[in-house]
């Protein structure tokens, strides 16, 4: 949706050192920002923050990217960790939930054959 929402956003903010209550922080924040809390903020409104050195969500754009290669190698992880679980669940013989909808589709109509 091209927006970021409090569990997003609460993210970004554990990233830059935030420990307290969040949600009451990012409804002050969307306050500020004068846009409802349930619609997050866009990339312009995100970019105004990070970008106004006097904002406790400032940030270098060194250290923005240093966020964004940390990100991109926690999917890559978990993207491995999904296939490494997928491969063991195929070698125990455990079908993935389409692989049994589709078995399931498919046997009645084999067995209509037979």
């Amino acid at each position: 949706d091209q927006r970021l929402n409090l569990p997003e956003l609460e993210r970004f903010a554990a990233m830059c050192g935030f420990s307290g209550e969040w949600q009451t922080e990012y409804e002050v924040m969307c306050e500020v920002l004068k846009i409802p809390s349930s619609k997050g903020v866009d990339f312009l409104q995100f970019n105004r923050l990070v970008s106004d050195e006097k904002s406790n969500a400032y940030c270098s754009d060194e250290e923005l990217q240093h966020m964004v290669m940390y990100l991109k190698s926690e999917r890559r992880e978990i993207a491995s960790q999904l296939a490494a679980i997928r491969i063991q669940a195929g070698a125990r013989g455990f079908l993935t939930r389409s692989q049994a909808r589709r078995s399931a589709v498919e046997a009645p109509s084999r067995s209509s054959i037979g």
